[in-house]
């Protein structure tokens, strides 16, 4: 597995363990889910600076 998946797989692991996903998950998955995604675009484009 390359390294830059590997580095990215560890920040969205990351992200999702600093925002408490699974207590989030458990109290509103739909709008957890929206969340992660909008932070993952962050995310990505702060990567590709």
């Amino acid at each position: 597995m390359p390294t830059k998946e590997i580095d990215r797989k560890i920040a969205v692991i990351f992200a999702t363990d600093v925002v408490n996903y699974s207590k989030h998950m458990a109290i509103d998955e739909s709008e957890t889910v929206k969340s992660l995604r909008f932070y993952e675009k962050i995310l990505k484009g702060l990567f590709k600076k």
